[in-house]
């Protein structure tokens, strides 16, 4: 297939309509403010839980999964700070600052992606192939041992595919590209909840045990897959629409870059919220004695 370069859109020389970035700088507010919010709370359910977390087999998985969270919050003011330095002309360059932490955000949710799928793997290869689990368990122990390893691995990757197709083909391909990594992360998200449904049945019987009631990371992994599964089934639509409707004057490559970059930014909340959710005993009580300490949480 050849592509041709007179038909590649440049986007820089155009401008997102007001209507349209209004709608971005509301939803990103929105989710800061959401970050914000629920912070606080994760950070206390964590500490209430560890004791018990730590005796779960999954523990080390969901301890990698925390950390993607701790590194978004290091990046939480200077992405914020950036957005709003951005809007201004004599700040342009500050966009190059925002590109590269929704990138290494971009590459966090990759890397979660591929974390979330072993652990389907092992836990549904564990009753269906028990010989072959091991194997997929020693993966998934390397991987988040050497979770670093997988960082570098994931932006390697992406920068040959983006060196060898700008100079091969035209830079007017990595539009599907890009959009191929995009479509293997919805998935090996759908492929995970899928692998999980298979198991179901024994979960809810496990959850009868008191030791899975003590230590339910496993039910916890379950719902964080279809929580993701579902949301990316809202928001990929959603910016899709707005992109056909508003934007159509722009490349393929915006609407996966935009796409990209919310998988990067609402991949740490997903985590938080839904851990809040599946231990929301521990914050709730009829008399509301925890209620209350929770909320001293926001005036320390």
């Amino acid at each position: 297939m050849n592509f041709s370069d007179s038909t590649v859109v440049d986007d820089s020389s155009l401008q997102i309509p007001d209507s349209v970035n209004f709608i971005f700088m509301l939803l990103f507010s929105m989710l800061m403010f959401c970050y914000l919010l629920v912070f606080p709370i994760f950070k206390y359910i964590c500490k209430i839980n560890e004791e018990q977390d730590q005796k779960d087999k999954l523990y080390p998985v969901i301890i990698r999964l925390f950390a993607m969270v701790k590194t978004f919050y290091y990046l939480f003011i200077p992405l914020t700070a950036s957005v709003i330095i951005a809007n201004k002309p004599k700040f342009g360059y500050i966009k190059l600052l925002i590109i590269l932490i929704c990138y290494f955000l971009f590459i966090i949710a990759q890397a979660f992606n591929i974390v979330v799928f072993l652990v389907a793997v092992e836990k549904w290869s564990g009753h269906m192939f028990p010989n072959f689990a091991q194997y997929v368990t020693s993966a998934r122990e390397v991987l988040l041992y050497k979770t670093w390893i997988l960082y570098i691995f994931l932006v390697l990757t992406e920068l040959g595919i983006y060196v060898g197709i700008s100079c091969t083909v035209s830079k007017s391909a990595l539009d599907y590209v890009f959009g191929s990594i995009l479509f293997c992360m919805a998935m090996s998200s759908v492929l995970s909840a899928l692998l999980h449904l298979s198991i179901l049945n024994k979960i809810r019987k496990l959850a009868y045990l008191e030791s899975t009631q003590l230590n339910n990371l496993y039910i916890y992994v379950f719902w964080l897959t279809i929580t993701v599964v579902v949301f990316k089934a809202i928001y990929i639509p959603f910016f899709t629409i707005i992109y056909l409707i508003f934007l159509r004057q722009f490349s393929l490559y915006v609407l996966i870059v935009v796409i990209g970059c919310v998988e990067g930014l609402t991949t740490p909340f997903i985590i938080e919220t839904v851990y809040i959710i599946c231990n929301i005993g521990e914050i709730y009580t009829v008399d509301g004695k925890k209620i209350t300490e929770v909320l001293r949480l926001y005036l320390k």
